[in-house]
């Protein structure tokens, strides 16, 4: 079964699938930027940081998609999203044009900017990979949920 874009849109628009247990198809992943000494603060906790002071915030492995990305606080910075194991950028843009809803295919009802979304930002247009992705941003004061629908070897 051939997971693309349409597939998981699909099932975006069946809230029927909200229900289902399906283990076979996968399992959910949720990364954040939660404080790993369970401190007051839960921002600014990266996987790792590389150069020119670019964090990673998730860096995932094998087939999947990215289900929800969710973030809090300073916007004003750069984004890029790499996919499939590739050193160039598939989506390079800043965090506030990202999440502005104006970024096609980035746009609403899917993506909503902090008025519509609580005073952070999220996107919820689905963002399927074969082999991996990885999203890098480069401000400090940040905070992070993102969601991934891991696909098992075989599905």
């Amino acid at each position: 079964m051939k997971r693309d874009l349409a597939w998981y849109l699909e099932r975006l628009a069946d809230p029927s699938w909200l229900c289902r247990l399906e283990p076979d198809e996968g399992r959910t992943v949720m990364d954040s930027s939660l404080n790993p000494c369970h401190g007051p603060r839960d921002c600014n906790f990266f996987l790792r940081q590389e150069e020119e002071g670019w964090n990673v915030l998730v860096d995932y492995e094998g087939a999947g998609c990215l289900t929800r990305f969710w973030t809090a606080g300073d916007f004003d910075g750069n984004l890029e999203i790499y996919f499939d194991g590739s050193n160039v950028p598939a989506i390079r843009t800043t965090l506030r044009e990202f999440f502005s809803g104006g970024l096609a295919p980035f746009a609403k009802p899917l993506v909503l900017d902090c008025p519509d979304s609580s005073q952070g930002r999220v996107s919820y247009l689905p963002i399927p990979f074969v082999q991996g992705c990885k999203i890098r941003s480069q401000r400090h004061s940040f905070v992070l949920l993102a969601d991934q629908c891991a696909v098992i070897r075989g599905c």
